[in-house]
């Protein structure tokens, strides 16, 4: 009896482990996926680092899982050639989208035009305001 109650706990942990395991948030060692948007998490927060390459359109939260979304890196996107648009959550404070190209929020910064993009010019918004 004493055998079984012991294997019977083993297992039990191991399963809580297992279960526990898949609510944890991605490491920086790992990608995890929310939607078409693969993200790290690190000391800082969730950094956007990939991007399912058949998706169209993807849309930059603030945050992920409770975590805010620090960083988007401009690489993220390099085999998304079907992205037509790149929108951003209305309350994120990093960054903003216009014409769904991706902004750092004050518009000082391009982050990144979409590949699939239709058109063969583009002008950046003057000023920093978009004007």
């Amino acid at each position: 009896m004493k055998r079984i109650k012991k294997i019977f706990a083993v297992l039990a942990s191991s399963v809580m482990m297992m279960s526990g395991a898949a609510l944890l948030p991605a490491s920086a060692d790992e990608t995890a996926w929310e939607g078409d948007l693969g993200y790290v998490i690190d000391e800082k927060g969730v950094k956007i680092v990939d991007c399912n390459a058949d998706a169209s359109a993807v849309e930059i939260p603030s945050e992920i899982d409770g975590v805010e979304v620090y960083q988007v890196k401009a690489d993220s996107f390099n085999s998304c050639k079907n992205l037509t648009a790149i929108t951003v959550e209305e309350g994120n404070a990093l960054y903003c989208s216009v014409d769904g190209v991706l902004y750092s929020a004050d518009k000082t910064t391009l982050v990144r035009y979409p590949v699939g993009k239709e058109g063969t010019a583009y002008t950046v918004p003057e000023g920093g305001n978009g004007d």
